[in-house]
């Protein structure tokens, strides 16, 4: 029997986009497989299935000492909190360790460092609060997946790393055991609107505007998100008293039974949407440019439809040029409800992408890593516009 460690130790839409690939991966092993992941992402933990043991450990807090690096030393910062899981993980040996980031952190690197592991598999290509030269040495040793660039889709990405590892196809849709997506509509017009973060969040404006635009159309409004959205489902059900305020009061199961009874999704990048799509049949996402197509839409969803206002400067991974983020605040709330009425006429599920700029034809990939620089076209995806 083989073993294995899979460390994903990322955010809660991070780990649902990858819950079926690791489903799969704990098929592939025979449940003989474990997975690490950071605290706030243990109800998606528990979802997944077949899995031995689950451990939690911060997300950022595990890193490398600064100081010891600057004399080009890698030692690992880790809190008494995290001490005793890193202890428990590095007293196991297993045949493979994989690592799912391609946008590697330290925390990552920490954790893989800590592993044994027969075969440790990577797919690291761009660092983000590490430098390349970190990456490299912490991982010198590891079988290192560096695919193609111009494959944007993170789960597309990370089924082409684990076909080269391990030599075969594993099924990537996301899947939960606690979520059950709609076979049918289920009627009237409830809709679940699904706020959240702070870097992919809409401006808090807009949303009040176009919740007022869909409870004048005679929809019941349900908001969901966490405790940071608190004060935005504050302002929008002042505004409209018989919105039903959910935000922060829920665990991830009770959301998605409620989830369930709505008829439609409007959301932005966040992991409260990634959980909607599991369940809803109709969910249209409001998409900036920071880390444009990479968890949205799923490559293999038609469930999702995708609205965003197309800009050279698109995958900038949140590092803005300008004074105010205009790939999401150029999406207006009436393009957002025209986008919206669309989908519901449509009497299937599909998915679809809305560029609302067609004036810009490509923008660059990962512009502040890549060199030279490979640009990437809008419209391969792109079906109509409003």
């Amino acid at each position: 029997m083989t073993s294995c460690l899979v460390i994903k130790n990322d955010g809660i839409g991070d780990l649902i986009l990858a819950s079926g690939l690791i489903s799969a991966l704990g098929e592939h092993f025979g449940g003989d497989i474990d997975l690490v992941t950071c605290s706030a992402n243990r109800e998606v933990a528990e979802g997944i299935e077949p899995l031995r043991r689950r451990f939690y450990v911060s997300r950022d807090d595990l890193h490398f000492s600064g100081r010891a690096w600057s004399f080009g030393w890698l030692w690992p910062r880790i809190t008494p909190e995290d001490a005793p899981i890193i202890d428990a993980i590095r007293s196991r040996k297993y045949d493979v360790a994989i690592c799912l980031r391609r946008f590697i952190r330290q925390n990552s690197l920490v954790i893989m460092r800590a592993t044994r592991a027969r075969r440790k598999l990577c797919s690291w290509q761009l660092p983000t609060n590490a430098t390349r030269t970190m990456a490299a040495r912490a991982s010198a040793g590891w079988e290192r997946y560096d695919g193609p660039a111009h494959v944007v889709s993170e789960l597309g990405y990370a089924q082409g790393f684990l076909r080269s590892a391990l030599g075969r196809d594993f099924q990537a849709e996301p899947r939960l055991d606690f979520c059950r997506r709609q076979q049918s509509s289920p009627g009237g017009k409830r809709i679940a609107i699904c706020i959240g973060g702070s870097s992919a969040n809409w401006p808090n404006g807009n949303w009040i505007e176009l919740a007022m635009s869909l409870s004048e159309s005679g929809w019941s409004l349900v908001l969901f998100g966490g405790p940071e959205v608190a004060e935005l489902a504050n302002q929008i059900c002042q505004k409209m008293p018989s919105a039903e305020n959910q935000v922060g009061r829920l665990s991830l199961e009770q959301t998605a039974t409620l989830l369930g009874d709505c008829a439609a999704m409007i959301g932005n990048d966040t992991g409260i949407t990634h959980l909607a799509s599991l369940v809803v049949r109709k969910c249209l996402v409001i998409l900036g440019g920071g880390t444009f197509r990479r968890f949205f839409p799923w490559p293999t969803a038609d469930n999702q439809t995708i609205v965003y206002h197309g800009l050279d400067c698109f995958d900038c991974e949140w590092t803005c040029k300008f004074s105010e983020r205009y790939c999401l605040s150029l999406v207006r709330p009436r393009d957002v409800l025209s986008a919206f009425e669309a989908m519901m006429s449509a009497s299937q599920p599909v998915q679809q992408e809305i560029n609302l700029n067609s004036n810009v034809e490509f923008y660059d990939l990962a512009w502040r890593h890549l060199s030279p620089k490979q640009q990437a076209p809008f419209h391969p995806l792109s079906r109509t516009a409003v």
